[in-house]
């Protein structure tokens, strides 16, 4: 399995801390010792002496505060800065109770004396290498109550759009969704949302309103935000290359394959609006010592010009004709084939590549496969 950046990052400003914090001591110890204490100067003028004094510094002038406090929130659709993402509230439903119990059956009413409240959020990375929201941002409201939402307790349940299910997403990608929180009623006329990075020893975090009456901002957190294709890294189709012990190859890909899906399964539903299924024929030969399953070992998502990579239920086509995961147990020098295939927006169709990855590996190492047939 892989770690994530934020881990890796933990465990290396834990060691420059350490190290810092030695040298510090013997610095201060050595001038302690060594160095002479300087003392203010006097000057004697005939019988007089007096004492230069030390001159006046003026302190600059802190820097304006561009994350709101709880007191004074930024204003509905002004853009925060949190680590690597740039996050603003796009508008606000105080009263989401019938919306979260219709999008599940299993989904609870709130407790008496509570509402559901939900919260529509714009977001884009802009780091150096690519990241999930749900690991880096951590979320909370808070009230005139002054007690904050964050629980299980003040779980909505199963929500519309959460922003949490978005995929893995690289530079300069935007994604959009909702946030949910089961409030007082008393609380749900003055909440403040607290945004703050989930892994860092600053003590940052935003606050930005979350009044139902204000008209939001009119602001995007796209813009200034740079991206890159990433189709000049991959790897040809019909061209092979090893993906731990397996050695993978895109042979076909098509991508329109939205009725040959449907017709597939009867209870698969179409693509929504926007939207296309895109499949890939793979072939795959497993070059381990001993045996194993494709499913098991390979991890495959996809990613196109929107920098939002396609994973998980909301990038599933659903039931496809031969899928290659439902190839059994491989031995050494065994070689399968079969389909792979993802919901996508129409609009990344021309730039899309596959990202191949072990599973479970320490190694953060991944090969990239082109989707897209040569001109």
């Amino acid at each position: 399995m892989r770690f994530t950046k934020q881990a890796v990052s933990l465990a290396a400003l834990a060691l420059l801390v350490g190290a810092c914090g030695a040298e510090s001591g013997v610095s201060d110890t050595a001038q302690s010792q060594d160095e002479p204490t300087s003392s203010v100067p006097e000057t004697t003028v005939g019988e007089t002496t007096s004492t230069t004094e030390a001159p006046t510094t003026t302190s600059q002038p802190e820097e304006p505060n561009h994350l709101g406090t709880l007191d004074d929130p930024l204003p509905v659709g002004a853009v925060a800065d949190i680590g690597d993402w740039r996050l603003r509230v796009t508008g606000v439903t105080p009263e989401a109770t019938d919306e979260v119990l219709a999008e599940n059956q299993f989904n609870d009413p709130p407790a008496e004396g509570r509402q559901f409240f939900m919260v529509h959020l714009e977001a884009t990375y802009v780091g150096e290498e690519s990241s999930n929201f749900w690991v880096d941002v951590s979320m909370k409201v808070v009230g005139p109550s002054n007690v904050a939402y964050e629980s299980f307790e003040d779980s909505c349940g199963v929500i519309p759009d959460p922003i949490d299910d978005s995929g893995e997403t690289f530079p300069g990608g935007s994604i959009v969704g909702n946030a949910c929180w089961s409030v007082s009623a008393e609380d749900a006329g003055g909440l403040v949302l607290i945004v703050e990075p989930t892994f860092s020893f600053d003590d940052v975090r935003a606050f930005l309103s979350l009044d139902p009456a204000a008209e939001p901002v009119d602001a995007s957190t796209a813009e200034g935000a740079e991206s890159s294709s990433r189709a000049d890294d991959a790897v040809p189709i019909g061209e092979a290359a090893a993906v731990g012990p397996w050695t993978l190859k895109v042979i076909e890909v098509i991508p329109d394959a939205t009725q040959l899906v449907l017709d597939e399964n009867q209870f698969n539903e179409p693509p929504e609006e926007g939207r296309q299924f895109y499949m890939a024929r793979l072939d795959a030969t497993f070059g381990g010592e001993e045996s194993s399953t494709f499913w098991i070992d390979v991890s495959l998502k996809a990613v196109g010009d929107s920098s939002v990579a396609y994973e998980g239920f909301d990038g599933s086509c659903g039931v496809i004709p031969d899928p290659i995961d439902d190839a059994g147990e491989t031995f050494p020098g065994g070689s399968i084939s079969g389909n792979v295939c993802w919901s996508v927006w129409s609009e990344d169709v021309g730039s899309l590549v596959m990202i191949a990855e072990e599973t479970f590996t320490f190694d953060d190492t991944r090969v990239l496969f082109s989707l897209t047939p040569e001109p």
